[in-house]
């Protein structure tokens, strides 16, 4: 049996540890080794697909042809396989498509920015619900299962990112202009409005 199939396994068979893994409800999730072996709500409606239909497939059923570096997917998607696989973490600029071909961008680390480790979860286990939030009093509500709330990042990674930025100019110029460039083109308020209203035209008239 492959190795990353017995992990999964193992995971799975930790029960909490998996749940806990595909609860994220922000972040979209996927456990891949050659296909999609899961994935949480989040990941199925950011490609616009259900659950059916993305467990089983493919990665590569969701990415274009080309990376945005050049690269044939299917060449970069077995070299950072094999690197994975090797136990060696992987960062790196990956484009994938929805089911109807719109591009989904992942984060750039590195490029636009950088991620680093989480090291603690914050959870609520309750928290005030309002009047003026649309309830009809004011109370207080307890979770059945705690909400992450918020993530602290790994203090060997923050001082190490930092450091880099306030020592090497060029990365900073560059990094800041790309970051940039990236949040003007995705998250520009007025096209994101636009988007949305566009959506939201197209599914009144279906």
């Amino acid at each position: 049996m492959p190795a990353q199939k017995e992990a999964l396994r193992e995971l799975s068979r930790a029960g909490e540890a998996y749940r806990f893994l595909l609860s994220e409800r922000d972040l979209a999730v996927l456990v891949l080794s050659e296909n999609v072996e899961d994935c949480n709500e989040a990941a199925c409606q950011l490609f616009g697909v259900t659950r059916t239909e993305f467990i089983g497939r493919s990665p590569l059923e969701f990415a274009p042809p080309y990376q945005p570096d050049g690269m044939p997917s299917d060449t970069s998607a077995r070299e950072r396989l094999a690197s994975a696989l090797a136990g060696l973490p992987q960062w790196c600029t990956w484009q994938y498509r929805r089911k109807d071909g719109k591009p989904v961008d992942t984060i750039v680390h590195g490029e636009t920015g950088y991620l680093a480790k989480v090291s603690q979860t914050i959870e609520l286990y309750e928290e005030w619900a309002y009047e003026g939030m649309g309830f009809e009093a004011d109370h207080k509500r307890k979770f059945d299962e705690p909400k992450v709330f918020a993530y602290r990042a790994d203090i060997k990674d923050l001082a190490k990112y930092t450091k880099e930025l306030l020592t090497n100019d060029k990365l900073r110029e560059e990094m800041g202009r790309k970051a940039y460039e990236h949040a003007m083109k995705n998250f520009q308020y007025q096209d994101v409005a636009k988007k949305a209203l566009k959506e939201i035209q197209e599914k009144l008239v279906k």
